[in-house]
Parts: C-alpha cells; sequence; structure tokens
C-alpha cells in the first residue's frame, strides 16, 4: 500500500503507523510490518464503510478496537523477524538463562562475605576465587538475557548487539583477572545493561517493573555503592571497620540482589510471553499481525 494514498485516504492510519514507527524501525522487517500493519487497518476501515459508516468514524473505530500505537509496538518486538534464526538461537531459552543468572548473583552474594578478610572466616584463595567465578558465570548468563532483549528489539544480531557483547566480555574478563577491581567490570555491566534497557524500552518483554528495576533502581544503587567504595577502600582502610563491614556484608550483596530480582522479573515476562514452548527456526511465510 502505497504512503502517499494512505496519507490522502486514510490520514489517521497514517498517523498511528508514525506513532509505531519509531520502535520497530530497527528491525530488518520493518517495512513488512508498516504494510501489513496498514492492509490490516485498511480491511478493517473498508468493512465499516461497507456498512454505511463514515470514513472518519470507521478509521476511529478501527484504530480504537486495535490497540495503542505503544503497547501494539511492544508486541510487535516480541515477535521473531521472519526465518531470523539468530533471533531463535537468542531468544529460545533466555528466560531459563534469566533464571540461572538469578540463582548465580545470589549465590555470588552469599560468597562475597567469606571472600573478604577476617569478615565471616580467614581469607582463602579458594573462597575468592569461588566468588570471582560466580560473578563472571553470572555476568555471562545476564549477558545471554541482554543480547536476546537486543536481538528481538532489532530482529537481528545488529551493530549496538555487537557492542553490548564487547562490553559483556570485557566484564566477565575483568571479574576474573580483576575480580577486587568493582568500578571496572561493574561499569561495564551498567554500561550493557543501561544500553540494552534503554533499546528494550518499549519491548513487551522490559515494559513496566523490568525497565524500573534494572534501567533506573539498579544503576542507581550501583553507581552510589562504586562512590562509597571510594570512602571505605584504599591503602589506609581498616578492614575491620564497620564501613568495610557494611559495605562487603550489606552493600555489595545488595547490588547482586537487584541485578538477581530483575532478572527473574524478565524471566517471568519472557515465559509469560512465549506459552506455546519454543518457536521453530523459521517460521516461514505468514502474518505477522493476526486481527
Amino acid at each position: 500500500m502505497a504512503e502517499q494514498r494512505i496519507s490522502i485516504e486514510y490520514p489517521l492510519i497514517r498517523q498511528y503507523l508514525v506513532a509505531v514507527d519509531p520502535v520497530i524501525r530497527h528491525r530488518t522487517d520493518a517495512q513488512d510490518l508498516r504494510d501489513e500493519l496498514a492492509d490490516h487497518l485498511i480491511e478493517a476501515v473498508e468493512r465499516l464503510r461497507a456498512t454505511g459508516v463514515d470514513s472518519d468514524t470507521a478509521e476511529r473505530r478501527s484504530l480504537s478496537r486495535f490497540g495503542e500505537p505503544a503497547v501494539i509496538a511492544g508486541l510487535i518486538n516480541a515477535i521473531p523477524a521472519k526465518g531470523n534464526t539468530v533471533h531463535t538461537i537468542f531468544n529460545r531459552e533466555a528466560s531459563f538463562f534469566a533464571f540461572v543468572a538469578a540463582i548465580l548473583w545470589t549465590a555470588a552474594a552469599v560468597s562475597i562475605p567469606f571472600a573478604q578478610d577476617n569478615l565471616v572466616a580467614a581469607w582463602t584463595q579458594g573462597a575468592y576465587v569461588t566468588s570471582v567465578l560466580l560473578i563472571g558465570v553470572a555476568i555471562a548468563a545476564s549477558g545471554v538475557v541482554l543480547l536476546s532483549l537486543n536481538v528481538q528489539v532489532s530482529g537481528a544480531f545488529d551493530s549496538i548487539a555487537g557492542i553490548v557483547a564487547t562490553l559483556l566480555g570485557l566484564a566477565i574478563v575483568a571479574t576474573l583477572l580483576f575480580g577486587w577491581f568493582l568500578f571496572l567490570w561493574l561499569g561495564l555491566l551498567i554500561a550493557a545493561t543501561a544500553i540494552t534497557m534503554t533499546r528494550a524500552r518499549a519491548s513487551a518483554v522490559t515494559t513496566g517493573a523490568p525497565t524500573v528495576l534494572l534501567g533506573y533502581v539498579w544503576p542507581v544503587l550501583t553507581l552510589l555503592v562504586l562512590v562509597a567504595a571510594i570512602f571505605v577502600t584504599g591503602p589506609a582502610q581498616n578492614l575491620g571497620s564497620a564501613a568495610i563491614i557494611v559495605f562487603d556484608v550489606v552493600a555489595l550483596p545488595l547490588v547482586f540482589l537487584v541485578y538477581a530480582a530483575g532478572n527473574v522479573l524478565l524471566g517471568l515476562r519472557m515465559r509469560a510471553l512465549m506459552p506455546h514452548g519454543t518457536a521453530p527456526h523459521d517460521a516461514g511465510p505468514g502474518p505477522f499481525i493476526t486481527a
């Protein structure tokens, strides 16, 4: 359906498509989606006009029945691009990885006090390595979820998803090599999470609580904890001080637990949006949207 004709004959539908476009334009199949959405709306209008309803009223009724543009755009973004095997690979078990990540972050939170000097017990290399490994694997599991969201939004593994993957990879390496340097690996994780949640904020998976928790609450909390780290760590730190104990036993574990909660929310939302199990690798031809 030519855009010029839509603008002239169906001005309200044109406005609706313009409202949807910013959310889906990243996708490789964006034009197909726009065309199909327009076809569905125009068919609904024409059915009403055939019963004697005037054009303006028919457009308004059809759009009202179809739903708000932001809601429809979010639902569209939850649909894999046609024939996109990359999307399927990342999304098929993304909810599983979200729950695994939540468990790993919780375990990492519990391990933190044991990895520090004289908080729970005498420091051992084994306790430190265990804590670092838990954090590294937790980042990896969360990374699958974040990449899944990026691919869902764009319909492909694009350049921004590549940037997120690079940040996550660097965060894992930094954790394993410099686990004590919180500013490095937590900063990289904040960046990867912020990019993803900003990009996916209109997705049906992230709207509401997941975006609030992982897009706002967790980054702010983590930054505050990192600032606090400046005052409680360093060459002159007192390992037995109350500040160190609060930081290692309360503040840092809380950062991990909040991130774990965010992964749980994402996992539950993904599970709710995929009630019929895994999608096939290639859905083949067929409608993106059903009336």
